[in-house]
């Protein structure tokens, strides 16, 4: 092959135009792609400064979207929390309601098999005094009230019945310790039950009745005149509000009716029981006396001195009934025999509260709302996060994850808030509930001021970032994007660059053609 050879004028013309279609190249992808850094090659300092800015915006745009959801999560419990208000307000007018309502005040009905003032009213009726028992524990008043105090005097008092013993014996030990707290005080204040038995109201057939053993809590068919032990029992009903420091089994009870550990045992009062059972909602108490009654009787039916009753005779044992009537049997009891009673006092179901027909219905309203309330504090969540059942939500700032912010939980669900379900037994109970609600209704404002606040950090936040994430892509785009204008001059000048390129080789080529005209 032979190498064509072209004059210099030729040949560098015909390299012009290999640089200026490279140029034009270069151009041209610069005008269709809109950047004049495509790769590293182009310029590798802007094109990876440019990428770890686009990377960084990128970064910052996920988090961007994960504020938004976090705002989303509290707006879901702000709108919890307003529909709570509202429902807060409704329970407070079924309060307010029930409390302008003249209505009965409950009480608690103890079943007739666990109330031994049924036992003991009706032992009293059918065989006057010489049912002995009975007859000293309702003539009992304690010791440092008035003989007609309308809750410790005579009257007041009554034989217990064999569940209520057997109650006794499951709480022995609490019983037991504040008994024996009160004896290293003073030996004249209280004496322990130790294993003795004693005698209850509770009739197992015309000629027994059941006495309760403190070594094994059993109950047993015993012969009337019998020699047992005997205390007694009474029962406060609705004297004590429903709240955190409601009386428990082993507590001392003062005249008047304050109540404690028998560990503080205050001198300056006058104790009168040891607390042996508490109602349900705390508001009523079965107090029993401290020390055994001591009279001797057993065809004596008038021996027992109430102004005296532990030191007027020289034994602590009686017996249930007077010789002459042990064989008759007291109608106004329902026989239980001993083999029964185990199960008979199984359940922990006592009795019934019985209540106003208006109240009941007041009380039915309310707790219907309550658990309305509950059940919508439940729904307030917003993709598995519940701010308002103490849920934490974490928002992350920055793409390094150094930065974040915890949008604090709060449990906002009724009994959180301090609200009782409605055992409205009183007035004072109806009073309570519409403190409780005042009360949350704060506390739900409150959270609801901090849920405003974390809004308003996020929200700020979340302006901020979308700027920053401009920011960074403006700055990522200054470092490879063209100039279209630019561009665009540079290629027009290019393509005229071109046409003259061109003309030039075609003169160069004129002087070569001069010399065929030789021929």
């Amino acid at each position: 092959m032979k190498t064509i050879t072209l004059t210099a004028s030729m040949r560098s013309n015909l390299s012009s135009l290999k640089q200026l279609s490279k140029q034009m190249g270069r151009t041209q992808k610069n005008l269709s792609t809109g950047k004049k850094v495509n790769s590293a090659i182009d310029n590798a300092s802007s094109y990876y400064q440019s990428r770890s800015l686009n990377n960084r915006a990128a970064d910052l745009d996920s988090l961007l979207d994960l504020m938004g959801q976090g705002i989303q999560t509290i707006q879901s419990a702000s709108q919890g929390i307003e529909a709570g208000l509202k429902t807060i307000e409704q329970m407070k007018s079924v309060a307010e309601s029930a409390i302008e309502t003249e209505f009965e005040p409950s009480y608690f009905a103890v079943s007739k098999k666990y109330d031994g003032r049924v036992g003991t009213q009706a032992i009293i009726d059918e065989l006057q005094n010489k049912g002995m028992a009975a007859v000293a524990c309702n003539k009992f008043y304690a010791p440092g009230v008035s003989v007609d105090d309308e809750n410790f005097g005579q009257g007041e008092w009554y034989l217990g019945s064999s569940g209520e013993w057997i109650d006794v014996y499951n709480n022995k030990t609490d019983i037991t310790r504040a008994l024996n707290d009160l004896y290293n005080v003073s030996h004249s204040l209280a004496t322990t039950l130790g294993n003795n038995t004693y005698w209850s109201s509770s009739e197992s057939s015309d000629t027994q009745a059941l006495g309760v053993s403190m070594s094994n809590g059993a109950a047993s068919d015993t012969t009337k005149t019998m020699m047992l032990r005997v205390r007694a029992f009474a029962v406060l009903e609705n004297k004590f509000e429903a709240n955190e420091t409601k009386p428990i089994v082993g507590n001392i009870m003062y005249s008047d009716l304050s109540y404690g550990s028998s560990r503080d045992y205050d001198s300056s009062k006058s104790v009168v029981g040891v607390v042996t059972w508490v109602s349900e909602d705390g508001g009523s108490v079965r107090i029993m006396n401290l020390r055994d009654f001591k009279f001797s009787a057993y065809n004596q039916v008038n021996n027992f001195d109430p102004t005296d009753p532990y030191d007027g005779g020289s034994t602590n044992f009686t017996s249930w009934a007077h010789s002459d009537v042990r064989n008759e049997n007291v109608e106004g009891i329902d026989d239980i025999v001993a083999s029964e009673a185990a199960s008979v006092y199984a359940s922990t179901d006592h009795g019934t509260w019985v209540i106003d027909s208006d109240m009941q219905k007041a009380r039915e309203q309310f707790n219907a709302i309550y658990s309305a309330y509950d059940e919508m504090i439940k729904d307030a969540s917003y993709r598995g996060v519940n701010l308002l059942q103490g849920d934490n939500l974490d928002i992350m700032f920055n793409e390094s994850r150094t930065h974040s912010y915890t949008v604090q939980g709060h449990k906002a669900d009724a009994s959180s808030l301090g609200i009782g379900i409605s055992r409205w037994n009183n007035m004072s109970d109806i009073e309570n509930s519409l403190e409780q609600l005042l009360n949350a209704k704060e506390s739900l404002r409150n959270i609801s001021q901090e849920l405003g606040n974390s809004y308003s950090i996020i929200e700020t936040r979340q302006s901020f970032t979308d700027v920053m994430i401009s920011v960074l892509e403006t700055g990522a785009d200054d470092l490879v994007l063209a100039d279209m204008n630019e561009e665009s001059a540079c290629y027009l000048a290019l393509q005229t660059r071109q046409q003259l390129a061109v003309n030039a080789l075609s003169l160069a080529s004129q002087s070569n053609n001069s010399v065929l005209k030789l021929f």
